[in-house]
């Protein structure tokens, strides 16, 4: 099997779903594996037999620039690594899937942590529905709508307006304060939306939302098990619409109101009567009276995020 960049690996959150771990022999020479289901005290590995005998385990720091290594007898904690100090600061854990065909990602901070199968998550409300086209899973609502949507004007359901890679810092407020000033870094934000560039911050990693956004490895708004729809998986649920349009949007299980935009350059709430939603990739999606389109960039522009099952 080819390696993968770190980019275009998937993420599982459940111990049952992952097979090995992989880390390296105490002296550094070789590659070992290890159960996760044994993660809490690592008394057996599948190579390995104890704590002592692991060096460390490989991930990422949280900005995506380097790998690092992390000391397994601090796995339970995450208070020490060898070059990281806290849970935070590290991205994720590299493994195989439990066909231990292909390499994931492993979020350190979600890992045994089963995946959201409904109820109430960051204060909001969500439950789950099932594609009868595709047989997909996906959230019954955008990020941040206190309902589903009983109307395609339902402003209750409308949700937050992200702009894209950004955590929920309470920018995705539709009344939050608007600057002309960068954040910081992908980080350090504050609660303001940033108006006239093309993105939010000079100082983005790349692995923000991830290329497929199944890596979440840093700012994720969607739960656990969860991630923004691909272009071709949204294309997919709109065959199965009664029209490929607004009202068709609305009338499918998805109940998708039109949420509107918020323009990069005024801040103002735009496009009455449209539904904008994040796709994978820096990508957008919108329904409109007369139809479906898609398009991408710019990454400050604030649109709504509506979340499919990993």
């Amino acid at each position: 099997m080819a390696n993968k960049k770190f980019s275009q690996f998937t993420e599982k959150t459940q111990e049952s779903e992952v097979s090995k771990l992989v880390g390296l022999s105490t002296d550094g020479t070789e590659n070992i594996q290890i159960d996760p289901t044994k993660i809490a005290d690592f008394t057996t590995f599948s190579d390995e037999t104890s704590a002592a005998a692991v060096g460390s385990l490989v991930g990422l720091n949280a900005a995506g620039t380097q790998r690092i290594k992390i000391t397994p007898n601090n796995l339970i904690d995450f208070s020490g690594y060898s070059t990281e100090t806290n849970q935070s600061n590290v991205s994720f854990l590299t493994g195989l899937n439990a066909a231990g065909t292909d390499k994931i990602k492993i979020n350190p901070s979600v890992i045994g942590k089963s995946v959201f199968t409904g109820g109430v998550w960051n204060g909001y409300t969500y439950q789950l529905v099932t594609s009868p086209a595709t047989g997909k899973v996906w959230l019954d609502r955008n990020i941040g709508a206190t309902q589903v949507a009983t109307s395609v004007s339902d402003s209750n359901s409308f949700g937050f307006l992200f702009q894209f890679g950004r955590s929920a810092d309470n920018h995705q407020f539709r009344n939050s304060s608007t600057t002309t000033t960068q954040e910081v870094s992908h980080t350090n934000t504050s609660s303001n939306f940033v108006l006239n560039y093309n993105t939010w911050s000079a100082n983005l990693s790349s692995y923000i939302w991830q290329s497929d956004w199944e890596g979440k490895v840093m700012n994720d708004v969607c739960p656990p098990g969860f991630r923004l729809p691909t272009l071709s998986e949204i294309s997919a649920e709109i065959g199965g619409f009664s029209s490929g349009n607004m009202s068709g949007a609305f009338s499918s299980f998805l109940k998708i109101p039109a949420n509107e935009r918020r323009d990069n350059n005024t801040g103002n709430i735009t496009n009455y009567g449209y539904a904008y939603l994040w796709l994978d990739n820096q990508s957008w999606f919108y329904f409109s009276a007369s139809g479906a389109y898609n398009g991408s960039g710019p990454i400050n522009a604030g649109y709504g995020v509506r979340c499919i099952k990993i």
